[in-house]
């Protein structure tokens, strides 16, 4: 009560940058035992991500894809997911699961590209399996940022389902996205050439 309710925190894509911190949230928890980390991560998770639309029933209705949700922020939607994940790992509610492996499946089905990369559209979904090759947009793609957390979401979702498929993707997001992005010239002072690689 008094307080900004977390959605309402963030002036971007319906509050989502501020629900994916659900993942870090649940470490805070698994530290230090604190009842109160718990009950913010479930208090994350049922806000459903965004105030566009909510991401978590999305994914479990499983009819549409993550660029159609109204949050299309590749990052933070994976980061949102990834954090459901774990939130689920703690509090034992299988909707968190189901909405996240439909998230990672949806992601390999729509988004991930030829490369292994995310956010063809300069940090965004847009149906990068198919817009990774239109000759209409030429602007920057595939967030270095969004391929990092896609990995890191990858491995805990194949963790969790046993599906060698997410590594089979990690393999070629790893050698095509990430290694290409690092800077071995010394151009930059990151070690990554680009925010988009």
């Amino acid at each position: 009560p008094g307080k900004i309710e977390i959605l309402d925190s963030a002036s971007q894509w319906g509050g989502l940058p501020s629900a994916s911190i659900l993942e870090a949230i649940n470490k805070l928890y698994i530290i230090t035992n604190d009842q109160k980390y718990l009950d913010f991560a479930k208090y994350l998770a049922e806000s459903g991500g965004s105030k566009y639309g909510n991401q978590v029933e999305q994914a479990i209705a499983n009819t549409t894809l993550p660029y159609q949700w109204g949050s299309p922020k590749a990052y933070e939607l994976t980061s949102y997911f990834h954090g459901l994940l774990g939130y689920y790992n703690l509090s034992g509610d299988s909707k968190y699961k189901t909405a996240a492996v439909n998230y990672a499946y949806d992601l390999l089905k729509s988004e991930v590209t030829v490369t292994g990369g995310v956010g063809c559209k300069v940090e965004e979904f847009n149906y990068g399996v198919r817009e990774q090759a239109s000759p209409s947009y030429n602007g920057a793609r595939l967030e270095t940022c969004a391929t990092v957390t896609l990995l890191r979401f990858f491995y805990d979702v194949y963790l969790s389902t046993g599906d060698t498929v997410f590594v089979d993707s990690m393999e070629r997001t790893l050698y095509n996205q990430l290694i290409s992005a690092v800077d071995t010239n010394d151009n930059h002072e990151q070690v990554f050439t680009s925010y988009f690689s």
